[in-house]
């Protein structure tokens, strides 16, 4: 956080404890549901609060913010896109935040634009397989439902594409003003893996430290996801990574 940016956030803050929102003074506790319905990418900011409640706890440049006061400072110094809600989700074996970042959607209005999910970051309370990620997370498998090609050939990461997102998923994504005239798109689960661990292991016995999931361009993708990810479209490559789909119920 810099210190022009560090002393406006103060002197905002100082100034939003006279004048604070109602809707801010006493955000009610929020947590991850682990039920059928759960996070998509591109869902609108009132579908995800819906979902989830409204947060208790936010975070912009790595400083974390606690009350609605805070909250109100942050989005009038960095601007609500900037500022990241924080959630919770509990699974039998493990604790996890939840960090969730929000783009800007203008296609009814550039005045006053909604918000929509383009990333979000997970970071467990204990390292965990990505097998028991999976499993925790049906967002993973909901991404990857056409299949996901997947990509370990960069040590200490393991990457899933979703090859073929749906004509309707596109279309939210693009929704994102970002993303509106790219000429690629695509869903993209990260993981990282916990320092130490073997890449002769299969890829869902990986011990990863934290994983994130976004909407992500050519820009994003880089050069080389790129490049596997139209291999994968054109299909009949005998070098490609193994393409996964996720085991229906």
């Amino acid at each position: 956080m810099t210190l022009v940016r560090l002393g406006a956030f103060l002197c905002v803050l100082s100034s939003a404890a006279l004048s604070q929102p109602a809707h801010l003074k006493s955000p009610p506790r929020a947590r991850l549901s682990a039920g059928a319905t759960y996070l998509k990418l591109a869902m609108s900011q009132p579908e995800a609060h819906r979902l989830l409640g409204t947060p208790q706890t936010w975070v912009v440049e790595s400083r974390f913010l606690r009350t609605g006061i805070e909250y109100a400072a942050a989005v009038k110094v960095y601007g609500i896109e900037s500022v990241h809600e924080i959630y919770y989700r509990r699974a039998p074996s493990n604790r996890y935040q939840v960090q969730i970042g929000y783009g800007f959607d203008e296609s009814e209005s550039r005045l006053n634009p909604k918000l929509r999910v383009w990333r979000f970051w997970i970071n467990p309370d204990r390292v965990a397989r990505t097998a028991t990620l999976i499993k925790d997370f049906p967002e993973i498998g909901y991404a990857c439902q056409t299949g996901c090609l997947v990509d370990t050939s960069v040590e200490g990461f393991t990457t899933l594409y979703a090859i073929h997102p749906s004509e309707s998923e596109v279309a939210r994504f693009r929704l994102i003003r970002d993303f509106r005239r790219v000429r690629e798109i695509t869903a993209v689960v990260g993981f990282a893996w916990e320092e130490g661990s073997s890449p002769t292991l299969s890829w869902t016995d990986q011990t990863v430290a934290d994983f994130h999931m976004s909407i992500d361009d050519e820009v994003g993708l880089g050069e080389h996801g790129l490049a596997l990810l139209q291999r994968a479209r054109m299909g009949g490559a005998a070098d490609l990574p193994l393409i996964w789909t996720p085991e229906r119920p």
